[in-house]
């Protein structure tokens, strides 16, 4: 096989098209039209392993800034984890592992990764450490107010949900920042019909229904941080709600169960500073899973 790692794939027509084509066949999922909206920027770096024209294995970088402990913190998350099937058990992630940490190591407070079952032995060869991931959630009283569906098909909606997102999640303990392009990839495709602007609050939501019942999911707000949380949960809760699920670890955890997180895949972190998830029950936003 003629092997070589191809590194801007973001930029070559050809090696997008054959990433594409290995994430259709692993995830059914295309990055293409990401592309062609103009979100994916330097922040997304596939290490891609062509043969020839073809890509046979991949494992994305990601840059990710967060605040914890009141100091920015840039992490790289691992994503995009994927191998032909002709291709498997030929070490081929090791080999895509040991280079991503040659480049990035030393250049980032930390790395991490969301695994699933069938390689939890895979990741601790390299370092990383498995943790455990909490998920919030407690009860609300819906209350009626003005509410306004944002369309994520109209410019001037998009105008409001980014300029929103630059204020950040206040109420988050573990907030993502600049990192607008990931959030796209959740709201152009998964969750276009879950954005709300709050005018009472100045503030932009991303709530759904979950399949449980009587239960909301609160995927993120973003807004000044002068607002009140609680009620801005309860503004949000569709009429029958009683309990809202939250994608993120707020600031003030009174009333909230905490449980760990079962379904999110397993947490990997690797990190020679603070390791936020052995001081406090945390999660990663669900938005920031890439």
């Amino acid at each position: 096989m003629n092997w070589h790692l191809e590194k801007k794939v973001r930029n070559n027509p050809a090696a997008r098209k054959a990433f594409n084509e290995l994430a259709i066949q692993v995830f059914q999922l295309s990055f293409e039209s990401w592309y062609e909206n103009g979100y994916w920027t330097d922040a997304y770096i596939p290490y891609t392993l062509m043969d020839g024209d073809t890509a046979t294995a991949n494992i994305s970088v990601n840059t990710m800034k967060t605040i914890w402990n009141g100091q920015i913190k840039n992490y790289i998350q691992l994503g995009t984890v994927m191998t032909a099937p002709p291709c498997r058990k030929q070490g081929l992630s090791r080999f895509l592992m040991e280079e991503i940490k040659k480049d990035w190591e030393g250049r980032c407070d930390g790395m991490y990764l969301f695994a699933n079952d069938t390689v939890l032995d895979f990741y601790p060869k390299f370092g990383f450490s498995r943790q455990e991931q909490y998920q919030c959630s407690l009860p609300v009283l819906p209350q009626k107010g003005v509410i306004r569906k944002l369309s994520m098909d109209k410019p001037e909606d998009r105008r409001i949900l980014k300029e929103h997102y630059q204020m950040s999640n206040p109420f988050s303990l573990l907030p993502m920042l600049d990192n607008y392009p990931l959030l796209m990839f959740y709201l152009r495709s998964f969750l276009k019909d879950c954005v709300y602007y709050l005018p009472k609050y100045d503030a932009v939501a991303v709530v759904e229904k979950a399949e449980e019942e009587n239960t909301m999911i609160c995927h993120d707000i973003f807004c000044r941080a002068d607002v009140n949380f609680r009620e801005i949960l309860n503004f949000l809760s569709f009429p029958d709600t009683k309990r809202v699920i939250l994608e993120f670890t707020p600031k003030e955890t009174t009333d909230c169960v905490q449980t760990p997180l079962d379904d999110d895949g397993t947490l990997f972190f690797l990190t020679k500073e603070d390791n936020p998830f052995q001081q406090q029950k945390l999660r990663f936003p669900g938005l920031s899973h890439a």
